[in-house]
């Protein structure tokens, strides 16, 4: 089916210990629009890329999507939203367990965002297409 969507919503989990940057890098650990819609973006290079006939092709594809920093490509046709819970509880960085070597002393060094976590992505489309 071809068509206008208009709203997709997906729900995570966090399942491990989560390690990303907050605004002030070092103590805080959040989870961030322009992170994801960076995740995003690399997926859907490694999703698409063999669909397009030129590089550039690719780029104006992409740029119609997640927006562009050249002239005239600027207005994204995917706008995200965020929405956290659960996040209340970071991973103690004293706790000395798998996690010390699972994380290879980024414990001791970051905040982290415990597992149980959930957070929903909601993306919203500005006329794209299902495809």
């Amino acid at each position: 089916m071809r068509g206008k969507v208009s709203c997709i919503k997906a729900g995570f989990i966090i399942a491990a210990p989560l390690y990303c940057g907050g605004f002030d890098s070092q103590k805080t650990s959040e989870i961030r629009v322009p992170s994801l819609r960076g995740a995003l973006r690399n997926w859907w290079r490694y999703a698409n890329g063999g669909r397009f006939a030129s590089i550039g092709d690719m780029m104006s594809a992409e740029s119609a999507i997640f927006g562009s920093a050249r002239p005239g490509h600027s207005r994204q046709g995917i706008l995200m939203s965020l929405t956290v819970d659960g996040c209340e509880h970071s991973v103690d960085p004293t706790h000395k367990s798998s996690l010390k070597y699972l994380g290879y002393e980024v414990c001791d060094k970051r905040a982290g965002m415990a597992a149980g976590a959930r957070f929903t992505l909601t993306l919203r489309s500005r006329g794209l297409d299902e495809a």
